[in-house]
């Protein structure tokens, strides 16, 4: 119990009036600073509440921006992946021409490669041909020049085989004169009588030995009419000879020019050949990098993917983020309106404070996953300006590339041209070099046969020779009747004058005819020994041509096989500017590619620019939200 003093004596009434009215003050004074309290609490309250209202009202609008960015967002990224997508589908089809291509370069290069050494081949193959053609021209000339002497040889024999005749001649026209002479000494020997007994039988003697060697002069005279036939008939063989020599000559020489015709353009598809593996080496080179380039785009293709799958679920969360924002906000916003309703606010402002401190950790998750995404959208960005980079080199090899497999095309295309054309003339010129060479081949016969032919004329010379040896025997016995008949004429004295002579004269003619004699015998040596030389040369001549034509058959053997050869060899190059071809619409497909591919990552490149900007600006919301919940949590401290 509570103590009080006594008043003083004589003060009771008017302390107790002074008690009453003290204490009356003190509760007046308590009840108008209570009022003053309760006014400024629910001013502050007041001021609370409308700041809380404002900052909800500004967190929905944060809200709503953030919600903007995440739609953004997340047609940005929905192009990204379209841009992708592309890239990915450019990349797979050019990986796959070029993967193709490739094996059709390889391919190429395996056939560039053996048309080379098949060319290179040919080359030599036909040098030797050539050589063969050559030396059998050679050998024709040879023999043109040869027959060419030997068709003088027989001009000069047949002037020797007329020779002949006319010292036969001669001889007979001596043996008429003779056998003239003795019929002359046979009719003074019948006017002599017994006187010309004896110089008549020696008369009928000369008569006869003259009537023989007419005989076989006559015979000479045939047999050199017919070897100077034969002769003629050789010789008109040997120019006939001498004119498909000639001939044959010409075509072989026309046969070697095509041959090196043939060689140089092997050289030139030997060359083409070789430039084609060299510019099939560059092809291959760039093709392998255009291969790594797309192997990297199609890298980048699949971190841009999982970039895009980790931002799409970092955007999940933003959304789930944003609607626990938005639940959160509105949970805020009814604590506030009861907070502005409530008497006594402790327990309210402990609510929304509760509720500030969860939304402060929503919006920090929040801002955790806009920087995943941002990340995201960096790696896409570098994964994309990698994909521009590869693209845009893929396009300088394309371009190397496209020049490559034009330049093969044309050498390609000219190489074709010389194999086939080469192909045609190697069979028209197996052709007729078998019909040259067996016309030389039967040329060579005919040599032979024209040796026989004259070989057969020195049997016949032979023979005269003989005829001459019985001329020569025959004036021999006509030179000692002669001598005999002058003996004759001595014994029959003064009646033999006549006789004497008649012997004077033939012995003169008997001289005169073995003149003759000895002149035909050394012509008809003469004649065989050019027989034989002539025999030789011809025999030789044939023997020669055909050893060439053999040699020459061998070499042209190989006709058939260079034929079938050049044809593979085109075949090969055709193959080769079929490549050319084929490599030539692939680099084209592959450019549209990396055009599709450029524009796909540019358009990646501006997407991205435009995440970052919405990424950007949703963190700077979030920045804000975070803020706004700050506030929120220290003004429902403050109540």
């Amino acid at each position: 119990m509570k103590k009080t003093l006594a008043p003083p004596p004589g003060q009771d009434s008017k302390g107790d009036k002074l008690e009453k009215k003290i204490v009356e003050q003190r509760r007046e004074a308590r009840q108008r600073a209570e009022r003053k309290r309760r006014s400024r609490l629910a001013e502050k309250k007041q001021a609370a509440v409308e700041t809380l209202a404002q900052a909800i009202s500004e967190m929905s609008s944060m809200a709503q921006e953030a919600a903007s960015s995440i739609a953004e967002l997340e047609s940005t990224f929905a192009e990204l992946g379209s841009s992708s997508d592309q890239i990915s589908a450019s990349t797979e089809e050019s990986v796959s021409i070029v993967t193709q291509t490739a094996a059709n370069v390889n391919r190429a290069s395996s056939n560039t490669r053996t048309s080379l050494k098949m060319a290179e081949s040919l080359q030599a193959s036909l040098g030797a041909t050539s050589d063969g053609i050559m030396s059998l021209v050679s050998g024709v000339n040879q023999n043109l020049a040869a027959t060419r002497e030997t068709t003088g040889l027989l001009d000069m024999l047949e002037e020797q085989t007329t020779a002949i005749e006319n010292t036969v001649g001669g001889v007979m026209r001596i043996s008429d004169e003779i056998n003239l002479n003795a019929l002359n000494a046979a009719i003074e020997a019948s006017r002599a009588g017994e006187h010309g007994i004896g110089f008549s039988i020696v008369a009928d003697e000369i008569r006869k030995l003259a009537e023989s060697t007419e005989k076989v002069a006559g015979q000479i005279l045939g047999s050199v009419g017919n070897v100077r036939e034969s002769v003629n008939q050789v010789k008109t063989d040997l120019t006939r000879l001498l004119e498909q020599a000639e001939s044959d000559s010409k075509r072989a020489d026309e046969i070697y020019r095509k041959l090196g015709g043939s060689a140089q353009d092997m050289e030139t598809v030997r060359a083409g050949s070789s430039d084609i593996d060299d510019l099939l080496g560059v092809h291959a080179s760039e093709m392998g990098r255009i291969l790594e380039n797309s192997e990297m785009i199609a890298a980048g293709s699949n971190q841009i993917a999982a970039s895009l799958q980790q931002a799409f679920s970092s955007l999940q969360q933003q959304v789930k983020g944003l609607e626990s924002i938005n639940k959160n906000a509105e949970d805020i916003e009814l604590q506030i309106e009861a907070l502005g309703r409530e008497e006594y606010t402790e327990n309210a402002a402990e609510e929304v404070a509760t509720s500030a401190e969860e939304l402060s950790a929503i919006i920090e998750e929040s801002s955790a996953a806009i920087q995943q995404i941002v990340s995201a959208i960096d790696e896409i960005s570098q994964s994309a300006g990698q994909q521009a980079d590869s693209a845009a080199e893929n396009g300088r090899l394309a371009d190397v590339v496209a020049r490559a497999a034009e330049e093969i095309k044309a050498k390609a295309g000219v190489s074709l041209e010389k194999t086939l054309s080469q192909q045609k003339l190697l069979s028209a010129i197996k052709s007729e070099a078998s019909a040259m060479i067996d016309g030389i081949a039967e040329m060579g016969d005919a040599y032979l046969e024209s040796s026989a032919k004259i070989k057969s004329l020195h049997a016949s010379i032979s023979t005269l020779e003989r005829a001459v040896g019985r001329l020569s025997n025959a004036n021999i016995l006509t030179q000692l009747l002669a001598v005999n008949g002058r003996i004759e004429s001595a014994r029959a004295g003064e009646h033999g004058e006549g006789f004497a002579s008649v012997s004077e004269d033939i012995r003169e003619l008997v001289e005169q005819s073995a003149d003759h004699i000895a002149e035909v015998g050394e012509r008809i040596r003469a004649v065989q020994d050019t027989l034989t030389s002539i025999a030789a040369d011809v025999e030789a001549a044939g023997v020669k041509v055909r050893q060439e034509s053999e040699a020459a058959k061998a070499s042209t053997a190989r006709l058939d096989e260079q034929e079938k050869d050049m044809a593979e060899v085109a075949a090969k190059v055709r193959e080769v500017l079929d490549t050319a071809v084929q490599s030539l619409e692939a680099t084209e497909i592959i450019k549209n590619g990396i055009d599709t591919i450029s524009q796909s990552a540019e358009q990646a490149g501006t997407a991205c620019q435009e995440a970052a900007a919405a990424a950007s600006q949703q963190s700077d919301a979030m920045t804000e939200l975070a803020g706004t919940a700050e506030e929120i949590a220290a003004q429902a401290d403050a109540l």
